[in-house]
């Protein structure tokens, strides 16, 4: 699925320099899953995994290796930003979400996945 979307995307759209990292990470933090087994839980666990995140993680991670689970493990002095969050990784996933839904839930994509509520804590 992710692939999916991401070939058919506009890649010359702006959006889709925030679209294609934030769908790579999805994918690595929850697994290569049958759309049947996606959960709500996965999208929040994804979400509050980037919460703990130091604000140029990418940075980070290619400084020290590892993954980003490990690097969401340290403690860091600073997290990032709440607009980041929103802006970046949260419009990112709403259309991904929203298509997979249309595209997959006869499939049984869950219809109930959403990006809503979700607010960086």
């Amino acid at each position: 699925m992710v692939s999916a979307f991401l070939a058919k995307a506009d890649k010359t759209k702006p959006m889709f320099k925030k679209t294609d990292p934030t769908l790579r990470l999805f994918l690595e933090v929850i697994g290569d899953k049958p759309v049947n087994a996606l959960r709500q839980s996965d999208v929040d666990g994804f979400f509050a995994l980037l919460c703990k995140l130091p604000p140029k993680w990418r940075d980070e991670q290619r400084k020290r290796g590892g993954t980003v689970s490990a690097l969401a493990a340290m403690t860091w002095p600073k997290c990032i930003a709440s607009k980041t969050f929103e802006d970046s990784y949260v419009a990112a996933l709403r259309p991904f979400l929203r298509d997979s839904r249309r595209l997959y839930g006869d499939q049984g994509f869950p219809l109930s996945l959403t990006t809503e509520g979700i607010r960086k804590g």
